[in-house]
């Protein structure tokens, strides 16, 4: 299966519920999507947070993140 790469450059916080990484932007975007799914994710905001028990998650499942 071809992992997914997410490009985050908005506002908000990503956070883990259910096995799943949740994005909460600022403009009052909500949404999830399956964390087995994905390969990689890039952050290119500063003002972007993430939670440690994401964090720990994503390493577990050799999910790779790169901070712009």
């Amino acid at each position: 299966m071809i992992a997914r790469t997410l490009c985050f450059s908005n506002v908000g916080k990503l956070s883990l519920s259910h096995r799943q990484l949740v994005w909460d932007s600022d403009d009052g975007v909500h949404k999830s999507m399956p964390i087995e799914d994905l390969g990689l994710i890039i952050l290119e905001s500063e003002r972007i947070q993430v939670t440690s028990a994401l964090l720990q998650f994503l390493a577990e499942q050799n999910v790779a993140l790169v901070v712009c």
